[in-house]
């Protein structure tokens, strides 16, 4: 984090403060000043990206990438004894359902997840939850390789 991030924080903390005594809690500002000194705002973990000098006199973009550590599984075509049946548990490394940090592709053509068989897969557990667990919609021959990568 920036030199003099936590400053700026303290200066926001009593900005909020003072805004609080100012207005009601369903009132909105009309208009606010550029901030003297701009801050940077950093996102890490499964995306990173950064905006420098934030001021408060634009509206702010952050490009962002993936970022965190990943894990892979490889299921090489022909290694597999059994197909690998339609709605069965196939495990792979932990993800986070529903954060769109899990990969799985069927001989290197990338495969959707969703909710019905219109899909190749779905993801297993409850949103925003640690899973090792997906579901095929159709069976997976033992000829097809599969790769799974999560972020």
């Amino acid at each position: 984090m920036a030199q003099g991030a936590t400053r700026t924080l303290e200066r926001l903390t009593d900005t909020e403060d003072a805004l609080d005594e100012k207005l009601d809690k369903g009132s909105s500002a009309v208009a606010a000043k550029k901030l003297a000194t701009g801050f940077d705002i950093e996102l890490t973990g499964a995306v990173s990206g950064i905006a420098e000098n934030v001021d408060g006199s634009k509206k702010v973009t952050i490009a962002t990438a993936r970022g965190g550590e990943s894990a892979t599984l490889f299921s090489p075509a022909n290694s597999r004894e059994e197909v690998v049946g339609a709605g069965e548990n196939f495990t792979v490394p932990e993800y986070v359902v529903g954060s769109n940090t899990l990969e799985v592709y069927w001989n290197g053509l990338l495969c959707i997840a969703g909710a019905d068989n219109t899909y190749q897969y779905k993801e297993v557990g409850t949103t925003g939850s640690k899973s090792t667990v997906i579901q095929f919609w159709d069976d997976v021959a033992t000829d097809v390789e599969i790769y799974v990568r999560t972020y």
